[in-house]
C-alpha cells in the first residue's frame, strides 16, 4: 500500500461487522496513506449461483486446495453461515 500508483484494498465478507470495519478505516486513516473509500455491497442468495463459485472459485484457495471437494463445500457453507449470521450492512457510518 505505500508503493507508488494506483492501489486498491477491498474488504470482503469476512469483516462482516461495522466495528471491524471501522477498525480498518481507523488504521488506514493512521498510515497517512490518503486513502479514500468507497462502498459496494453485493448480497447473493441464488443457491446455484452460489454453489458454482464456491466450486470454481473458493476450492482453489489455499485453505481447500488439498480438501475433499464435497467436504470444501460443505465447510465453506458453514462458513458461510456463520458470517450471515453477524453481518451488518454498509452503511455510510462505517468510516
Amino acid at each position: 500500500m505505500q508503493q507508488e500508483g494506483v492501489r486498491v484494498a477491498a474488504l470482503d465478507a469476512t469483516n462482516s461487522t461495522r466495528e471491524r470495519r471501522q477498525h480498518i478505516w481507523r488504521i488506514l486513516k493512521e498510515s497517512g496513506l490518503g486513502a479514500k473509500r468507497m462502498y459496494i455491497e453485493s448480497l447473493c442468495d441464488e443457491e446455484e449461483l452460489l454453489d458454482e463459485n464456491i466450486r470454481k472459485v473458493k476450492l482453489s484457495t489455499p485453505d481447500y486446495r488439498d480438501m475433499d471437494p464435497e467436504h470444501a463445500v460443505e465447510d465453506f457453507r458453514q462458513r458461510r453461515e456463520m458470517y450471515i449470521r453477524v453481518y451488518e450492512t454498509v452503511t455510510m457510518e462505517d468510516g
